[in-house]
């Protein structure tokens, strides 16, 4: 689950660092909750794992930077944003 979710978070997504920290935080959490006090169950912990990474993914991708999988049919102002926002680091070294 973890490694699929590195791929997916990392290569498909393309998320930025922030996401992939809270999915791992909330599923280290989870897991230690689960070992030392033996709830909830596992199929709980990854439910609630699948949860979190569906949310972060979701914010992601409406993110204007957002330039993972599908990019040009859910970002299609990408462009206009990588433009404006290059433009503004030119003219600031200047």
């Amino acid at each position: 689950m973890v490694v699929i979710h590195f791929f997916l978070f990392c290569n498909v997504f393309r998320t930025e660092r922030i996401a992939g920290l809270i999915w791992a935080s909330v599923f280290i959490g989870l897991c230690a909750i689960r070992l030392f006090w033996h709830a909830p169950e596992w199929h709980w912990i990854f439910a609630a794992a699948l949860f979190v990474s569906t949310v972060l993914v979701a914010w992601q991708i409406r993110r204007p930077s957002y330039h993972g999988i599908l990019w040009d049919r859910w970002n299609p102002h990408l462009r206009s944003w990588w433009d404006d926002r290059h433009n503004k680091d030119v003219s600031n070294r200047d």
